[in-house]
């Protein structure tokens, strides 16, 4: 082993593998697929927020012409969106009602979800905003789609997403819960893991990466991972230990 070679070994809750994104021109886009129709749907997703104050576009979904489409963003107050347009005419606006996701370099799990006529949103399991008035938004929104995660027409995310999640149904509270702590739950039509890879692992969207890197996201293993470092050139060599992760810092000898 080279001079200097240290291993960490950590597990730590808040680590997952994700894409990350640079917020400049990184996404990940996904195209041709007619398998989502309203008005029954949940989206489901980690997010790791690098600035937090800012706009942050989580995932777009848009029909080719751009007049319809499914919107979920964060504002610069951090409180997060959600919009569908039908026709240029916005059907539904849905905000929570208090600052969400309010750290940076943490892992948040977010679930937007259409059930019985009612949009919900919900952060780590919990409600975060709901409306009872659903617009007729039609079957046709989400026919003929593009779905871009990590961006809209106007911002990017800046940070990481890992497993984003479709349903063709509506998830209750009790799903949401499911969800949130890992159990697989039936009605998904697309699931892009982004641990090692861009594939969609249900369905056959498979998405297109557009810069962004796949990595393991933790604020805790960056900075133990940051204090080894010696110059520009230093690597690591990263593998798993009984559900551990290991960490093996190679010193460059150049």
């Amino acid at each position: 082993m080279p001079s200097g070679a240290t291993t960490i070994i950590y597990s730590g809750v808040n680590g997952r593998a994700g894409a990350v994104f640079d917020g400049v021109d990184d996404f990940v886009a996904v195209t041709s697929s007619d398998t989502l129709r309203l008005p029954e749907l949940s989206i489901s997703c980690w997010v790791n927020r690098k600035e937090v104050g800012v706009f942050d576009d989580i995932l777009h979904i848009v029909q080719t012409d751009n007049t319809d489409y499914l919107q979920i963003r964060i504002l610069n107050n951090n409180k997060i969106v959600l919009t569908i347009e039908d026709g240029n005419v916005s059907v539904v606006d849905l905000t929570t009602d208090n600052a969400v996701m309010p750290n940076s370099n943490q892992w948040y799990h977010f679930i937007c979800a259409l059930e019985g006529g009612t949009w919900k949103m919900y952060i780590d399991g919990s409600l975060a905003a709901s409306s009872g008035t659903n617009a007729d938004i039609g079957t046709d929104v989400l026919t003929a789609w593009t779905t871009r995660i990590g961006k809209s027409n106007n911002q990017l995310h800046k940070g990481a997403m890992s497993d984003v999640k479709i349903y063709n149904r509506g998830l209750t509270a009790t799903d949401v819960s499911d969800d949130f702590s890992g159990k697989t739950l039936k009605g998904i039509v697309s699931r892009w893991k982004l641990d090692t890879d861009y594939t969609d692992s249900v369905g056959t969207n498979d998405g297109t990466n557009n810069g962004s890197r796949l990595a393991i996201v933790d604020d805790k293993l960056a900075t133990q991972v940051s204090n080894l470092r010696v110059n520009k050139n230093d690597k690591w060599f990263m593998s798993t230990q009984d559900k551990q992760l290991a960490i093996t810092h190679i010193e460059e000898v150049t």
